[in-house]
């Protein structure tokens, strides 16, 4: 190519004339030749070969590196991203910004990484040697408060925040309501709840919308301080302004707490009743029901307190909930001087749960239990395999179950761990529910049993207990019902995805391509074409080169040569 042949070219001239006078502008035209190709590797190999570089050469190489870097970054690579910035780093001060940049984005690597206390280093750099007109010098101060925050050092974390608060120049950015946020957490966490709640205060109003977070924060807060009434009206407050909230079953919950506290227990039940009514799949849902069970008690109203419990005990087998449950409704019974209904109400529980048989089903269960936790796994595997002949439909089946596949997992028995799992999920037990769900979408996935595969991101979807566990049923979904050709569901699926803002850059760019895809098979060209394009926008990653191919023979297609 030309390029290869003018850089033979002058380094043949500096191999042979290294002191000649034109040596130094020689240096120049190769630095500049460097840095106006795509080809970042074959400059590298190129620069590596000449003996003497000059200055130019060296701050050519120094952005070259950085630039490899932020490719490795972007396609996922974080290992060899990191050992590309540290190169950039260790080359010297040639490129001051290349070279800034490279521990910006270092600590971006670390991050994602989990290693916190690395991040922090990498970003507090940053920060020192950056101005304030650099893009990222907010964002520095931002990150740094972040990596602080996950290590628990909330001061220090603060302090970070309040740095990028200042230094935001777009006032209706996301971030800047987050920092709010994240620094009313640090002060919760340091019990300084008067300041926490000041904080919480201020996200809500800088970003009203998506202020849910705050609102919630803010009464949690004043409730903590004994403000009952203040908690009960904020908690109001945030259910009339944000009635589509993920935090609405939370705000019920707690409100009934504050009404509680407050000596209002006929008002705590009505708020409860709404909460395990209108969203019977609430992860509360269960507390809900033992709490509603307890202060039905309180008010003396034993029919309702035993319809309470046994709603639990029925809707959520197997979960410590359920357990509870049945211990306190012993305790209505007996208020009742009705032991003889609860005994036979037991005894009606799967695994025929008599009062002697109960204890022995705990008794053997938790010494199972410990040797597991001693970690002596082929003796835990054996009392727990022992603990489910005995009791097949036993209180603790679940747990059995679990420990029992994490055991045939670490042994490398994927297939046994699977059944095992699989009896978990079919007992519905939400403690390890999102553990095993995504265990057994994995494995299904990866041996090709896509139906089964897409019934448990499904579920996961559904049902997950957090929201990065959700997203990660979302996106299996997108991408079995592709791999079945099922293009309208995973269209569907993948608009879906895409309206959620926390998505990452890379899996955003993933559904983007899959429901461009799907669009393609269903015919909806122009739909197509508008992912296709926003994918294309960037071609260091294997979808962006793979969407310009796609628009380039969609374009032949339709006869458009632009």
């Amino acid at each position: 190519s030309v390029f290869s042949e003018s850089i033979t070219l002058f380094e043949n001239f500096l191999r042979e004339y290294p002191n000649s006078p034109y040596a130094e502008q020689v240096n120049d035209i190769l630095a500049e030749t460097f840095l106006t190709t795509n080809n970042y590797e074959a400059a590298l190999s190129a620069i590596n070969r000449i003996a003497k570089p000059g200055r130019r050469v060296l701050e050519a190489k120094q952005m070259i590196l950085f630039q490899l870097g932020a490719q490795e970054f972007i396609n996922g690579n974080m290992e060899q991203a990191i050992r590309l910035f540290d190169q950039t780093i260790q080359l010297g001060n040639y490129d001051a910004k290349a070279r800034n940049n490279a521990y910006y984005w270092r600590g971006e690597s670390h991050y994602r990484k989990g290693n916190y206390q690395a991040a922090a280093n990498d970003f507090r750099q940053f920060t020192q040697n950056a101005s304030a007109a650099d893009e990222n010098y907010a964002l520095g101060w931002y990150n740094l408060g972040y990596a602080l925050f996950k290590q628990r050092q909330y001061q220090t974390a603060v302090n970070a925040f309040r740095q990028y608060i200042s230094a935001e120049t777009n006032k209706s950015k996301s971030e800047l309501a987050d920092a709010y946020n994240r620094i009313g957490d640090s002060y919760y966490y340091n019990r300084s709840f008067a300041e926490a709640e000041r904080f919480y205060a201020q996200a809500t109003q800088i970003s009203p919308s998506a202020g849910d977070y705050a609102a919630y924060q803010k009464a949690f807060v004043m409730g903590l301080q004994h403000n009952y009434q203040g908690k009960i009206e904020a908690l109001d407050e945030l259910m009339r302004r944000y009635p589509n909230s993920t935090y609405y079953d939370d705000a019920l919950y707690e409100k009934s707490r504050a009404l509680t506290m407050a000596g209002r227990e006929n008002e705590a039940i009505a708020v409860l009743q709404k909460l395990v009514t209108d969203f019977p799949n609430s992860l509360l849902a269960s507390q809900a029901g033992v709490q509603l069970g307890q202060l039905y008690y309180n008010t003396g109203n034993h029919q309702q307190s035993i319809a309470a419990y046994k709603n639990v005990i029925t809707r959520f087998a197997g979960s410590d909930d359920a357990r509870t449950a049945l211990i306190s409704l012993e305790t209505v019974y007996n208020d009742m001087n009705d032991i003889q209904s609860y005994i036979n109400y037991a005894n009606t529980l799967p695994g025929g749960r008599k009062i002697t048989v109960s204890r022995q089903d705990s008794l053997t269960y938790l010494a199972a239990e410990n040797i597991y936790m001693k970690g002596k796994r082929n003796e835990a595997q054996t009392a727990l395999q022992k603990y489910l002949q005995t009791y097949p439909n036993g209180a603790y089946g679940s747990d059995a179950n679990y420990h029992l596949g994490m055991i045939a997992n670490e042994n490398g028995n994927k297939q046994q761990a699977l059944s095992y799992f699989r009896k978990v999920i079919d007992a519905n037990s939400a403690k390890y529910l999102d553990n095993v769900l995504l265990f057994a979408a994995q494995e299904e996935f990866a041996n090709k049993n896509y139906e089964q595969a897409l019934a448990d991101y499904t579920k996961m979807a559904n049902a997950a207990r957090n929201a990065a566990n959700r997203q990660t049923g979302q996106l299996g979904v997108v991408r079995t019902q592709s791999l079945l050709n099922r293009y309208r569901e995973a269209a569907q699926a993948a608009s879906a995805l895409l309206e959620n803002s926390n998505l990452s850059p890379e899996t955003a760019t993933e559904v983007r391509y899959l429901r461009a895809k799907a669009y393609l098979q269903l015919n909806e060209t122009d739909k197509a074409v508008a992912d296709l394009q926003a994918i294309a926008k960037d071609t260091r990653s294997a979808y962006g080169a793979e969407a310009q191919f796609i628009l380039a023979d969609t374009y032949y297609r339709w006869k458009s040569y632009d």
